[in-house]
């Protein structure tokens, strides 16, 4: 009787703890990954285009580059908004929160859309070298803060694309 029950009292143990191997814990939460940084109009706040043209901007970190189809990668979980940004401004501070990581391949890419929600352009992307004209690819760790992911715009010299689809 006594090996029975502690038999039964080690099985429950065992369960109790497999079970919740990544359920319910003190950490769950802190193992969040973001990537921040500044949106920095080069050109200066007088070059926005009209708020008509101007209607939302955003930052979309994305899996691939360039990016094919960008709503069903959201739909999917595989690319990430932030919130909408101010607009019409010099400096944009951003902050995007990555929820299913590691992200072995990202892009972080300005959008600004200007008419419905389906029509946004590429104004920016994140890149080291600002010579560049692709993005850097990046990493994304779990628990990870990838900080001072700047990106330069100039609005009198967008970098070459399609409209984000």
């Amino acid at each position: 009787m006594k090996i029975r029950l502690l038999l039964y009292l080690s099985l429950l143990f065992f369960i109790s703890f497999t079970g919740c191997y990544e359920g319910v814990s003190p950490y769950d939460g802190a193992l969040e990954s973001y990537v921040t940084g500044k949106i920095i109009i080069v050109s200066g706040r007088n070059s926005w285009p009209s708020p008509d043209s101007a209607k939302e901007l955003r930052i979309i970190v994305v899996p691939r580059y360039p990016p094919y189809n960008i709503l069903s990668d959201i739909i999917e979980g595989k690319a990430y908004l932030s919130d909408t940004l101010t607009r019409f401004i010099d400096t944009i501070n951003y902050k995007v929160n990555i929820q299913r990581t590691p992200m072995t391949e990202a892009y972080v890419l300005a959008s600004l859309r200007y008419g419905t929600i389906l029509q946004q352009r590429m104004i920016g992307f994140y890149k080291k070298n600002l010579e560049s004209k692709v993005p850097d690819k990046l990493f994304i760790n779990k628990g990870v803060e990838l900080k001072n992911l700047d990106i330069f715009i100039d609005f009198y010299n967008l970098p070459e694309q399609k409209p984000i689809d």
